[in-house]
């Protein structure tokens, strides 16, 4: 058995600390999000620590060692997952809770990773209802321990100690520069998701673990202490979730982590007396259930009463209360009890829980479609369906694409009528919901799509993912332009593109292509959805209030800085949806007159929605 030591209890502490205040959205943990890095570092050394000491003591075996992470991991698993089944059950509808059976199937399995790499597209609002995101961290841990154990035994059957320090941290260098390369590609779902990009940072523990370093007590190790935590400080302060992570950025982490892990005399210092302080210790101990928790209840909170402190103190509070009755309650006799103490009934009790995530799964879905116990699919739902309006978006019948963007369906060049006007759509997501409006209104006219979500296809600006810059080098290489006659470009508007955007509008122009401009659009945190799935008064009234309390100030601000900035472009015509939408910054309509909702998500527009707006749009087709 390693020996203890009291003031790594005290880092699982701050990791978690600083991943439940990011999660609640406490100003100055931005960067909370760092606190899972921590945990992967401080699990790879120990867990090589482990493995290590049973090869030297020649009685490592693979079943006492998976046996070992059962005894672990699963006793405080269990009830999280059912309880999260409860949550998405009562409050999540219907679109959103087939995901949610997804992900529960993924944490019972391990695999939850890769469920939410294939979900990785679903819009940003999303992660904030999906009760059990934050197990993808356990599933990449996990597959990293089917992996380790073995590439260590055989180092140590062929070399012993000596070969085990320089592969892995060979293995290191190789998946730390693959995440970079990844990341810097802009395939950021793939860094953040994939165990092979992540593994460096548990390879980083178990390097430091191998290395067998320690400084001194003394100033040594006080002054790696202060460091350490001064390098996680700056991270969970200054970070934020534009940062790109994990990749390069993630090393001052590691380097904190492992100069903590690093030292030792701990109650030499401040910093090592607060690590092993006793109350400190203790939510160390806890930190796993505390994880665990946190994140289901938050989502409760979040549904229930969205940007409500107090709904969301309550929820960190009684997420630590039944972190500590799992802890001795569960955790504690089943880890260290005669329960599972054979190998045997570990696995049996694997297999049994893995039984037990797919028929809860399959058990509540089928439940739930039945309508048992919650109110079945009404045409609120329908009309928020997040796929029946996105599929409004596709032409999936058209002829005509861009060179190399055959499978893009949101992209059509079709011009079926060859006397009437043509009219091009250009943008983001926010081109692709005017679409089914557009489409409606101006029927004879031939409407041609250059759209994809998260794209700005405009000249000479450099997308994060290669695939938009892609569309853009292929649209304005085509020879489409001389046959089109009015152009709206819409965007999700910021600063950093607003000079790309006049410029290509005035290169539309200087072919006689009338260009329209769609400024931002109003947003709401949460969006739509997330609050009918919530209201217990799901009133129009109530709903468009509770919507109007939560609308985003910032839209209205780069609004504001893209109408004084078109206002010296005299050959851009603007359409202005807060003009058309909203009497105030605090007031904007939400439902059309027939009482469908305008947007299903934080901004994107239904196609109810979509249809009433561009009947408010000036008629382009009929402009000079």
């Amino acid at each position: 058995m390693l020996k203890y030591r009291s003031d790594i209890d005290g880092l699982r502490t701050i990791a978690v600390a600083t991943v439940v205040a990011y999660h609640a959205g406490l100003p100055f943990f931005g960067g909370g999000y760092v606190g899972v890095d921590i945990f992967f570092v401080i699990s790879g050394f120990l867990i090589t620590g482990v493995i290590t000491q049973s090869l030297e003591a020649h009685g490592f075996r693979f079943t006492d060692f998976a046996a070992r992470r059962i005894r672990r991991l699963l006793p405080a698993l269990v009830p999280v997952l059912l309880v999260a089944t409860l949550i998405a059950y009562v409050r999540l509808l219907p679109e959103d809770f087939d995901l949610f059976t997804r992900s529960l199937i993924g944490a019972a399995t391990y695999t939850s990773n890769f469920v939410f790499l294939a979900q990785s597209d679903y819009f940003v609002e999303a992660a904030d209802i999906k009760p059990l995101l934050h197990t993808w961290s356990l599933a990449v841990e996990e597959q990293f321990y089917l992996v380790a154990p073995v590439v260590f035994f055989l180092l140590w059957k062929v070399g012993r100690k000596r070969l085990m320090l320089p592969i892995t941290l060979l293995l290191l260098i190789a998946s730390l520069v693959s995440a970079e390369l990844v990341l810097r590609s802009g395939a950021v779902a793939q860094a953040f998701y994939n165990p092979l990009l992540r593994s460096w940072e548990l390879l980083a523990g178990a390097a430091l673990s191998l290395s067998a370093l320690r400084l001194p007590a003394g100033w040594p190790s006080a002054l790696a202490r202060l460091a350490g935590l001064i390098l996680i400080s700056f991270c969970t302060v200054f970070y934020t979730s534009q940062t790109p992570f994990p990749g390069l950025t993630a090393l001052p982490i590691f380097v904190g982590t492992c100069l903590l892990l690093v030292a030792s005399g701990a109650k030499s210092d401040p910093v090592g007396r607060l690590l092993e302080f006793s109350p400190v210790t203790y939510l160390g101990r806890l930190s796993y259930a505390i994880y665990l928790w946190h994140w289901p209840l938050l989502v409760l909170a979040r549904l229930t009463a969205p940007h409500d402190w107090r709904a969301t103190t309550a929820a960190i509070l009684f997420s630590i209360a039944l972190s500590a009755l799992s802890y001795h309650l569960l955790e504690k006799p089943i880890r260290f009890g005669r329960i599972l103490k054979s190998p045997a009934r570990a696995f049996v009790f694997l297999a049994a829980f893995s039984v037990l995530g797919l028929a809860v799964s399959f058990g509540a879905s089928n439940l739930y479609s039945a309508g048992i116990g919650r109110s079945g699919a009404d045409d609120m739902t329908t009309m928020l369906s997040r796929s029946r309006n996105e599929l409004a978006w596709f032409s999936l019948n058209c002829q005509k694409r861009l060179p190399g963007q055959e499978n893009n369906f949101s992209i059509c060049l079709d011009r079926p009528d060859q006397d009437a006007p043509t009219l091009l759509i250009l943008g983001d997501s926010h081109g692709e919901h005017l679409i089914p409006g557009v489409k409606a209104r101006w029927q004879d006219a031939n409407i041609l799509t250059i759209t994809d979500g998260g794209c700005k296809i405009l000249l000479a600006f450099q997308n994060r993912k290669p695939e938009c810059d892609a569309i853009r080098d292929a649209a304005f290489d085509s020879d489409i332009w001389q046959d089109i006659d009015h152009a709206i470009i819409a965007l999700r508007w910021n600063a950093d593109f607003f000079e790309n955007a006049i410029e290509t509008a005035r290169w539309m122009h200087e072919l006689g292509i009338t260009v329209w401009l769609v400024t931002p659009m109003p947003e709401y945190s949460p969006g739509i959805s997330t609050l009918y799935a919530s209201a217990t008064d799901a009133s129009l009234e109530t709903l468009t209030s509770l919507s109007n309390e939560n609308l985003k100030a910032w839209p209205f601000d780069v609004r504001q800085q893209l109408l004084e900035r078109l206002g010296t472009e005299a050959f851009i015509r603007v359409i202005d949806p807060v003009d058309l939408r909203c009497d105030t910054k605090a007031s904007c309509q939400l439902f059309t007159p027939e009482g469908a909702p305008m947007t299903f998500d934080e901004s994107h527009l239904t196609i109810e929605g979509s249809t009433w707006l561009v009947k408010q749009f000036p008629d382009i087709l009929a402009a000079d």
